[in-house]
């Protein structure tokens, strides 16, 4: 029995001897297994940071207490600051660089969202975690920089936060350029706004994407109601009836020159314009867009119209002083021995009155048709202009007395003397006196103001007659223009072409203020040298 005991002793010290064994090679399998795992860790890890560490973009990580986990070498040249010096350091330290203040930053909102801190940039966007925003730091640079960023948080295994990361972008050249673009956009639409003719811009597919506020002017409607509408919906052009010129315009046809035609305008029916339309190809000649500028010539046409009314109406009327003047001659020349004195008298003063309507008619023609092809020659001298201006109140002061009108001049000092066409200035000045005289009640007072600043003379005509009209103003200087009011007298709208053609021909300046009801005043201002 005690052998048999000890046999069996003997088998289970065995057995356990055996299974210990495969105990602590499992043991030791596992350990060298889980060695290699922390060393893959450590590797990948190290990978990790070196990937960071070498990224173009400055990047830095913090943990959940804000401490500085990561700051790449980008990020070192970007801020300045050397990793070693900024590493652990927590309580928004990172912010230092680029504020000069403790402040929170996009990675602070990437761990914990604070509304208060988000108003401190211009906008964020949010992608799931991530959030991207563009600020502009002043004291980033001697010239301040615009960065562009993006921070996203960090996740464990088991979603908790564990920290944030942030990269940062300098993005000043772009948005250096794009403020540029945004500023010379803005200076073309407000050019193309300003310009005094309509301009129409379409696609490829000839549709409007583009009207200027005089282009609204004269259709009549806003740049919106056209949005989208082909050219010929848009304008009505009586062009398209026969040919589009800008289909036509590939094949190289002459009918993208300036074409007359008429366009449909709201509230005005069809109006008269002159059309010219240009092509926007790409490099490789495709076309791309289309512009097409037209100008209201609705006046030009009306001017057109007068002028030639004018032009008739001038002829026959130089036509009658010439045939009283020729008749009165025949009847001094023929009946001389049986007129009296008094009646030769009479005739020659007739004689006299219908030539210097003549003289003066013709006269402004010719000024007026000199300058308009450079061939106005005037004969300078020395002007005393104190006395021309004083025998000028002296001769129209009887003239207005008889009207009922005050005539006042106003010299407070004296004039200088200028180098001048006296003849042709003294007729300016009658000129605007007789304006002047048609255009005033009787109980107003006209004044005759000069006076002298350091480079120019300058003399108004101020009256307190019927005024101008708002849309007349621009075109009292224009040969042959004559307003629409009723009251305008009898003329031909030569005197007023006249005036501007003699004073820019001494190098001087004329316009006119004027308000309807209240009277205008002439300005005249003749170089002193």
């Amino acid at each position: 029995m005690r052998g048999d005991k000890k046999d069996e002793y003997r088998t289970v010290h065995d057995r356990v001897t055996d299974t210990s064994a495969e105990k602590t090679e499992e043991l030791e399998a596992r350990i060298h297994r889980l060695e290699q795992v922390e060393t893959a860790l450590r590797d990948s890890e190290t990978r990790l940071l070196d990937i960071i560490d070498f990224l173009p973009d400055p990047t830095f990580a913090v943990n959940p207490r804000g401490e500085v986990i990561i700051w790449n070498r980008a990020m070192e040249d970007f801020s300045g600051v050397p990793a070693h010096l900024i590493v652990g350091k927590g309580d928004h330290e990172y912010a230092l660089p680029f504020w000069g203040r403790r402040r929170p930053v996009l990675v602070d909102l990437a761990i914990a969202w604070s509304d208060e801190a988000a108003l401190r940039y211009p906008y964020i966007s949010r992608n799931g975690f991530t959030l991207t925003t563009e600020v502009y730091i002043p004291s980033l640079g001697p010239e301040g920089t615009y960065v562009w960023a993006k921070a996203s948080p960090l996740f464990d295994s088991k979603g908790n936060v564990v920290g944030a990361i942030e990269s940062i972008r300098d993005i000043t050249p772009q948005k250096k350029l794009e403020i540029e673009l945004r500023e010379s956009a803005e200076k073309y639409q407000t050019v193309l706004h300003s310009l005094p003719v309509g301009v129409l811009t379409l696609d490829a597919d000839l549709r409007v994407t583009g009207l200027n506020a005089e282009g609204e002017r004269i259709t009549g409607v806003t740049v919106e109601e056209l949005l989208g509408q082909t050219c010929d919906q848009a304008l009505g052009a009586g062009i398209c009836e026969s040919g589009c010129p800008i289909r036509y315009a590939p094949e190289g046809h002459e009918r993208l020159r300036p074409i007359e035609t008429t366009v449909h305008s709201k509230g005005r029916g069809r109006i008269p314009v002159r059309l010219s339309t240009a092509r926007l190809v790409n490099a490789s000649g495709e076309l791309i867009g289309v512009v097409e500028v037209f100008q209201d010539i609705s006046r030009l046409r009306t001017l057109e119209r007068e002028r030639a009314n004018m032009v008739s109406m001038f002829a026959h009327d130089m036509k009658s002083p010439l045939v009283g003047i020729q008749g009165f001659a025949v009847r001094l020349v023929t009946r001389y021995d049986e007129l009296s004195p008094e009646q030769r008298r009479q005739y020659l003063e007739i004689i006299r009155r219908e030539s210097a309507k003549l003289e003066a008619l013709i006269n402004d023609f010719l000024d007026f048709s000199r300058l308009q092809i450079g061939s106005l020659r005037l004969n300078f001298g020395v002007a005393d202009l104190h006395k021309e201006f004083v025998e000028l109140v002296e001769t129209y002061h009887p003239r207005f007395l008889d009207s009922g009108i005050d005539l006042e001049l106003r010299n407070p000092k004296p004039l200088p003397t200028i180098k001048a066409d006296v003849n042709r200035l003294r007729r300016v000045f009658n000129n605007l006196l007789d304006n002047a005289l048609k255009y005033s009640p009787p109980g107003t007072r006209v004044v005759l103001e000069a006076l002298e600043t350091e480079k120019e003379v300058v003399v108004r005509v101020a009256d307190q007659g019927v005024g101008i009209a708002p849309e007349d103003l621009n075109y009292v200087f224009d040969m042959f223009y004559r307003g629409d009011a009723p009251e305008t007298p009898e003329g031909y709208g030569l005197g007023l072409a006249g005036v501007e053609a003699v004073v820019r021909g001494h190098g001087g300046r004329v316009f006119v203020s004027s308000e309807t009801g209240v009277g205008s005043v002439f300005t005249v201002m003749l170089p002193k040298g």
